[in-house]
């Protein structure tokens, strides 16, 4: 993504099925030992809505692209508060979407990577927000360390963004890499998932406002939602997408020898 230090050179694609790279490394991880009852946030889903909402025209109306500043005397900070918000709200989900998944394909071994709010170099904020789930180990029990932009992973996205929400599985492989993937994703998932193609660049480039790192080519096959009812409603649909297309990215958590 924009200013970021640590994006790694692409390496040559692999033919899926996919193997999964241990990083130097380790990753930490967002999740919660208990999980927080829905009963307890049932608006979290909607107030996640309006925030990026929010963020996203406080950046339309405030960020110089030419300059690489937000304008206005309070424009950085009411970026960075929005942000801030954002990533409350998605932590919050974190526990109640572990526990909507962990009953199929073997999802109490899923992890969390944690993400907070942190500005790009440009001091720019992003006007959205994500939780990744991925398996803790391999399906030999060898525990899985993730490089942070290893272009093997194939993840369960949930994207938040200003168009609404995407659940699914999401990919980023080299460009030269990409329709092996695609085609094989596709082959595996049914037609309600549809690659929604985020952008490297920027997210105003994309009909759903989403946007991955620079100089990958990204594949994000998902369902898509404006809003829900609630965070039941919200909830139900991951475990209903989950139950679809866990069983492609169990089937890819080997060691490399497995393979």
């Amino acid at each position: 993504m924009e200013g970021r230090d640590d994006a790694s050179a692409l390496q040559e694609d692999q033919i899926f099925p996919v193997v999964f790279v241990a990083a130097e490394e380790p990753t930490k991880f967002l999740n919660p030992p208990i999980p927080i009852e829905v009963q307890q946030m049932t608006n979290t889903i909607n107030e996640l809505t309006e925030l990026c909402d929010s963020a996203y025209h406080h950046d339309r109306a405030s960020w110089d692209q030419e300059a690489k500043l937000y304008r206005g005397s309070d424009g950085p900070d009411r970026a960075k508060a929005l942000s801030e918000q954002l990533a409350t709200c998605r932590n919050a989900l974190v526990g109640p979407v572990l526990a909507a998944v962990k009953d199929r394909h073997e999802g109490h071994l899923l992890v969390v990577p944690e993400r907070k709010s942190k500005a790009f170099k440009s001091g720019r904020y992003e006007p959205q927000t994500w939780i990744d789930l991925h398996y803790l180990q391999t399906r030999e029990g060898v525990p899985l360390k993730f490089a942070k932009y290893d272009k093997q992973w194939n993840k369960f996205r949930i994207w938040f963004s200003a168009a609404g929400f995407g659940i699914g599985i999401f990919a980023s492989p080299g460009r030269s890499g990409y329709q092996s993937r695609l085609s094989a994703l596709s082959t595996a998932a049914p037609d309600r998932f549809v690659d929604r193609q985020p952008s490297s660049a920027d997210w105003e480039q994309n009909e759903f406002l989403l946007r991955g790192m620079n100089g990958r080519s990204h594949i994000y096959l998902a369902d898509w939602w404006s809003q829900f009812e609630d965070d039941g409603d919200f909830l139900a649909s991951v475990a209903d997408c989950w139950s679809i297309l866990g069983k492609t990215l169990e089937m890819n958590r080997y060691t490399g020898e497995a393979n």
